[in-house]
């Protein structure tokens, strides 16, 4: 490009051009004619203005080509800028050709370039740069700024895009050799199609930057975008105002889940478990909206809803069945929720409700997401007398030291291990350990996903001491509840 003339440097061109002809022109008549000795000296000074004048627009152009590159071209990686890079895909979609747009993040470049200084970080950037080079086309790579870079390629099969990217992305693989030190990076890739997810730039290079954010959350290294992942669709921004709204005006419904104590056979208490009927009459369960709800950071108003008609309906079930237990599901943000604690026992006080029927249920995920905040709520929490359920036990990732620190009341088994524990010898051994773990710490053994009479039979030839599923009871409303208990009462008389 630095050698084409550009077009607003053309007209530069043309006024000496023409006295030059001119003037060569007249020379030429001159030698048949005669022209007198001023019209030739003239002649010969117009030719020698024009050309020095020629002489500095060239030097003009070239330094107006060299400021348009250094414009578009990245300075400390000699690649594309954002600039070029955002022109050249908007020239591109104007073909309409399927292309791809990828967003690549480094990971852990940030500790490398507080590490070893920022000239090792530009030295790296440099590098990692030359290695994408090998593999993605020139002129449709760029570094978008700091340590982002970006490309565009026209390939129309999601297959050919996918083996492009792994290529790119193993030129990481290979460690760097930085002052003196050998290092390795990784990097997070995200990837939008056109024409299957957009055709227009500014949209393309959101898809593609919500990917690599997703790559970078899932830890695949590469992601194409899925517009069910994208949390800020449209269609989910409606979705988290309207539960905005639902929870503002308590519309949320809690249906509650009976649980067994398997030394009585009696319910032992019941769970409230959330549901959120929309205006068009769809039910929608709590793994359809609780993400929504953490992501838009309306956790904590959705919890305190659920907890503030839990607690009130539980306080009015008291008087009829004295003694069960009550557990609500709370979100590991709420964890980090110095205010929940109090105002928990606000609410307790409020209905006159023991803090030792009120479970609180946390999985384990949410618990090693902070644990060092998580023991302090816990704390907090069970100073009260509220009890602690790890929901979800077995498919976690928290360790035996981690968990015996924690200090809570209770393990429930994920229904993963108890489906299919009549059939599937190693899932009664990981049951049986379970429950033997629980034995040792002295915590409550819950199982759920209890879904047969086999099942419940070996649960209690286990040891369990609670069941729950739905072969003891489905999640009941407040109306079905009373009359299963009603039932239930009369059937253990």
């Amino acid at each position: 490009e630095s050698a084409a003339v550009p077009t607003e440097a053309r007209p530069r061109f043309a006024v000496p051009a023409v006295f030059t002809a001119t003037s060569v022109g007249l020379l030429v008549y001159g030698q048949r004619v005669g022209l007198p000795p001023v019209a030739v000296g003239l002649a010969v000074a117009a030719i020698a203005s024009a050309a020095m004048r020629t002489a500095l627009t060239v030097r003009e152009v070239k330094s107006l080509a060299e400021s348009r590159r250094e414009a578009r071209t990245d300075e400390l990686t000699g690649l594309a800028n954002r600039r070029a890079f955002t022109e050249g895909l908007e020239a591109s979609l104007a073909t309409a050709v399927p292309l791809a747009v990828m967003i690549i993040d480094l990971d852990g470049f940030k500790e490398i370039n507080d590490s070893l200084g920022h000239d090792a970080g530009d030295d790296l950037l440099r590098r990692v740069a030359a290695r994408f080079a090998r593999v993605l086309p020139s002129g449709q790579l760029a570094r978008l700024g700091g340590d982002e870079f970006g490309a565009f390629v026209t390939l129309a099969l999601p297959d050919d895009v996918s083996a492009l990217a792994r290529r790119a992305m193993a030129t990481l693989d290979e460690p760097f050799a930085l002052a003196d030190m050998i290092v390795r990076i990784g990097g997070s890739m995200g990837i939008a199609l056109c024409p299957q997810h957009g055709r227009r730039r500014s949209e393309l290079l959101r898809f593609a930057d919500v990917a690599m954010y997703e790559a970078k959350r899932t830890r695949t290294t590469i992601a194409i975008y899925d517009p069910d992942r994208d949390p800020n669709t449209q269609d989910r921004l409606q979705l988290v105002d309207d539960l905005r709204d639902a929870i503002q005006h308590r519309q949320l419904e809690l249906h509650y889940q009976p649980t067994l104590d398997m030394a009585t056979g009696r319910v032992h208490g019941i769970e409230a478990l959330v549901r959120w009927r929309r205006d068009d009459g769809t039910l929608r369960y709590p793994e359809s909206f609780i993400p929504h709800a953490e992501r838009a950071g309306i956790i904590h108003q959705l919890t305190r809803a659920v907890l503030e008609q839990a607690i009130a309906f539980h306080a009015t079930l008291d008087v009829t069945h004295p003694g069960l237990s009550l557990s609500v599901n709370i979100s590991g943000h709420d964890l980090v929720d110095e205010s929940l604690a109090p105002y928990i026992h606000a609410l307790l006080d409020l209905h006159s409700l023991p803090a030792h029927q009120l479970t609180l249920e946390i999985t384990e995920t949410a618990l090693v997401a902070d644990m060092d905040r998580a023991h302090r709520s816990i704390v907090a929490l069970r100073r009260q007398g509220i009890r602690i359920s790890v929901d979800d036990f077995g498919v976690g990732y928290s360790s035996m030291a981690q968990l015996i620190g924690l200090t809570v009341d209770e393990l429930k088994i994920d229904k993963t291990f108890v489906t299919n524990l009549d059939s599937d010898h190693r899932m009664e051994a990981i049951v049986r350990s379970t429950i033997e773990l629980g034995r040792a710490l002295q915590l409550n053994l819950v199982a759920e996903g209890v879904e047969s009479e086999a099942t419940l039979g070996i649960l209690h030839t286990l040891g369990c001491d609670t069941a729950q599923g739905f072969h003891i009871a489905r999640p009941l409303a407040p109306d079905q509840l009373t009359d299963f208990l009603a039932a239930h009462t009369l059937q253990n008389r």
